[in-house]
């Protein structure tokens, strides 16, 4: 069995990517080889609206774009893998051009979906202009939330794991 994590956000090393790697934590537990994916590290388009994804002589869903996302793609169409994914509120540029090239449809089980809100973005707010938070409340929500976020993240990639 294999995991892919796919990191859509530019901080490869923040709220994103420790709950991705929480998952893969879990799922290597299980067994699993793992692999965690930073979508901002490659050069790609995303979909260009070519339809070679829709043609009925190809296997559905799957792009036929020949760039730094197509082997990553290989993976995700793998039935062997599991892949968990993790996008913001607000998809990144990397999240929609990847959500676009890899379609749902190719793929036979339903997304899981975990939310992880009010996370503490910056490791010095006193450097950043954020006068619309309060960093001593966003401090006190990450040191409560957080720590069950990465929990739920780790049970996600047991189930995940699990599934396949």
């Amino acid at each position: 069995m294999k995991a892919l994590a796919i990191n859509g956000s530019p901080r490869k090393n923040q709220n994103t990517a420790k709950l991705l790697q929480a998952a893969l934590d879990s799922a290597a537990r299980k067994g699993a080889e793992t692999e965690l994916v930073n979508l901002y590290e490659l050069q790609y388009k995303g979909c260009v609206s070519c339809f070679a994804c829709k043609r009925k002589d190809r296997p559905h869903g799957h792009c036929v774009m020949r760039d730094e996302l197509a082997p990553v793609l290989r993976k995700a169409y793998d039935p062997q893998s599991s892949r968990f994914p993790i996008y913001h509120e607000h998809e990144a540029r990397t999240d929609g051009s990847f959500s676009y090239a890899f379609q749902p449809g190719s793929v036979s089980e339903q997304p899981e979906i975990l939310y992880a809100c009010n996370t503490y973005q910056f490791s010095d707010y006193e450097k950043y202009e954020s006068s619309m938070f309060s960093k001593s409340e966003k401090a006190a929500y990450r040191a409560e939330q957080f720590p069950k976020d990465l929990e739920a993240a780790f049970e996600m990639g047991k189930r995940l794991a699990g599934s396949v």
